[in-house]
């Protein structure tokens, strides 16, 4: 990253997620810095930058980004703890199913920080409370310790959890640890999506884009014939709206699979919209540029 090797200039993302990125040299967090001060975007979880490119730990968070002191506590994993999404919390983080859940329970190892000059704390710490039955379980404190914090750095942003939010979600699945990710994605640092699909969560998403824009396409995967390690006929899925952001004129949008073009129109300014008939088990939309 410090030498250039990415495949474009770290200041051509708009955003740099950094998952429990724990070993960078000084170099790097110094040149993530400068990425966040002239206007960049980061997202950083767990124990990111708190040793060096050999995993030596520095007992300390180096990335001035981040918004917080370097000076931290860990707090090992225990069973009954959580975090309090409070309504302010709701409010900054604008995800409209945030609303009807109040907690969020850690699963991880947690970094007690102090956060540095302007930067705002979010979801407050919920000490161990009483594990079991969920109707003989309720939490009684709730804290000032910050399970996220935002801050404006230069004139960029950097929300960072500081526990393990990814790994989080990938063990438990917890609907929650998603909905928060996003919130911080979106409400907080602003990330402008470039497609939008209104499919079920069962839909997997991913965009690719030629290097010489002349195409782009949309995969969809339909994971619904997926049951643990089994796989079985998915449930074939039927008039999923699409929406992407276009790069220029678009000549034509073509499914792959089922070989035949769609119909598109504009929904707004550089954006357009279709809607793809039939989904089984995968799809492919091709945007094609004039």
């Amino acid at each position: 990253m410090a030498q250039g090797n990415t495949p474009k200039a770290l200041e051509d993302y708009q955003l740099v997620i950094l998952p429990d990125v724990r070993y960078l040299s000084d170099t790097v967090c110094s040149r993530l810095d400068a990425y966040v001060a002239n206007g960049g975007k980061l997202l950083a979880t767990g124990m990111t930058s708190t040793a060096d490119e050999n995993g030596n730990p520095l007992n300390a968070i180096r990335l001035k980004a981040a918004g917080v002191k370097p000076v931290y506590k860990l707090q090992p994993h225990t069973r009954g703890t959580y975090f309090r999404i409070r309504p302010e919390d709701k409010k900054q983080l604008a995800v409209s199913d945030l609303y009807a859940l109040d907690i969020a329970y850690l699963d991880s190892d947690f970094l007690v920080c102090e956060p540095a000059g302007e930067t705002e704390s979010l979801l407050g710490f919920i000490p161990e409370a009483m594990y079991g039955p969920p109707e003989k379980c309720y939490y009684t404190k709730v804290t000032d310790i910050p399970g996220l914090l935002y801050s404006h750095f230069g004139q960029g942003r950097c929300a960072f959890f500081p526990w393990l939010i990814g790994s989080h979600y990938q063990r438990r699945s917890n609907h929650v640890q998603s909905l928060l990710v996003m919130g911080a994605l979106e409400g907080l640092l602003g990330l402008d999506r470039s497609v939008v699909v209104e499919a079920s969560p069962l839909v997997e998403v991913t965009r690719h884009a030629d290097s010489d824009s002349r195409f782009e396409w949309v995969g969809l995967i339909n994971h619904t014939g997926q049951n643990g390690t089994a796989f079985h006929k998915p449930i074939p899925m039927s008039a999923i709206p699409l929406q992407l952001k276009t790069q220029r004129n678009v000549k034509s949008i073509r499914l792959l699979r089922a070989e035949k073009k769609l119909d598109f129109s504009a929904v707004r300014a550089g954006w357009i919209k279709c809607v793809v008939p039939e989904l089984q088990r995968f799809e492919i939309v091709l945007c094609e540029y004039e």
